[in-house]
């Protein structure tokens, strides 16, 4: 009778059964954690470029608002040259009204000296610095601002700076040379052209640039009675 049952298999998985399953999962938890970490990598980029993004537009902001309040007066100057990591030199100089009050009974308020650094860090980027210093009567207007001011970057491979008059374009500007003659409008550009460029990620092969942020600075007269002007 026993031998006309039908055959039943016993209960259970073989090792071989085993193994396989163990594969499968070890696979399938593989490609999980792979898929995460890229997903994580990915949202840390975006926070980053987002972070990045918002970082670069202020600074801009800032530059545009000092740079808006350019003075042209007498006493007025702009001084714009190559970054070269100089250090206890300004890439950018100029008198300013940007910040100051405008109440005619108050008394007449001094002008600010904005000037912009580049420091070169170790890593081989560069960090941006902002000067801002009041000019009071009988200030000296000739010496360069000194070395210092406030961090506004930090990760900067270079920094990119033209100056349009009509349509010439230079690299470098001095209203204090070769403008003697010249009416005060014409001792200042009409447009000025800013790049901050970032240092490229560390995945990244050092030759290829890092992103760019750019502004046009479109100056014009600031009317506006000065101490010593």
């Amino acid at each position: 009778m026993a031998g006309n049952l039908p055959f039943f298999r016993r209960g259970g998985f073989t090792l071989l059964e085993v193994l396989i399953a163990v594969s499968l999962l070890a696979t399938a938890v593989s490609v999980v954690y792979f898929l995460y970490g890229a997903m994580v990598a990915t949202v840390e980029r975006v926070d980053e470029r987002t972070g990045r993004n918002d970082q670069a537009r202020i600074i801009l902001e800032r530059i545009n608002h000092d740079l808006a309040g350019l003075f042209r007066g007498d006493i007025g100057y702009l001084i714009g040259t190559a970054t070269d990591f100089r250090e206890e030199e300004p890439f950018l100089e100029f008198l300013s009204t940007s910040g100051l009050g405008f109440d005619p009974h108050r008394p007449r308020l001094p002008l600010n000296r904005i000037a912009l650094f580049l420091a070169q860090e170790e890593d081989g980027t560069s960090t941006l610095l902002r000067s801002e210093v009041p000019v009071l009567p009988g200030a000296d207007l000739e010496t360069r601002a000194q070395f210092g001011g406030q961090v506004l970057c930090r990760g900067l491979a270079a920094v990119e700076l033209s100056f349009l008059q009509g349509t010439e374009e230079r690299d470098e500007w001095n209203s204090r040379a070769g403008f003697a003659d010249s009416a005060p409008d014409e001792r200042f550009p009409t447009v000025i052209r800013l790049q901050l460029i970032f240092a490229a990620e560390a995945n990244v092969d050092s030759e290829v640039p890092g992103e760019r942020y750019a502004t046009a600075v479109y100056l014009r007269p600031t009317r506006i009675s000065a101490v010593g002007d």
